[in-house]
């Protein structure tokens, strides 16, 4: 079931396209990021959730797993949905914003 989707921009100079969906299968929730996800490549890229223009660093969700195609990343199950509207693409190294997808709510997605 999906919950939530969103489209990705590109931050701070770097290149972002494609889907994110938040998506809840038999109990679990994953952030997937669909096919047509493409991020300009870079070092030590992590997926993030966020807020209003600020990822959050308490709210990671894994390592980026490959800068183009499908992926999922599972949703701590502390994490409260409510609370985040963008899911973020953010190097570490460098703490550059890689790009982000501002989340609709739920009830807009069709």
């Amino acid at each position: 079931m999906e919950l939530t989707k969103g489209t990705f921009e590109g931050l701070a100079g770097h290149r972002a396209q494609g889907t994110a969906r938040v998506i809840e299968i038999s109990g679990k929730r994953y952030v997937r990021f669909e096919s047509d996800f493409r991020v300009t490549n870079g070092p030590d890229l992590f997926v993030y959730l966020g807020r209003e223009g600020r990822y959050d660093p308490n709210v990671r969700l894994a390592a980026l797993k490959g800068n183009e195609g499908s992926q999922n990343y599972e949703l701590p199950t502390s994490a409260d949905l409510a609370a985040y509207d963008e899911v973020w693409v953010w190097c570490r190294a460098f703490s550059v914003p890689f790009g982000k997808a501002k989340l609709a709510p739920a009830m807009l997605v069709e």
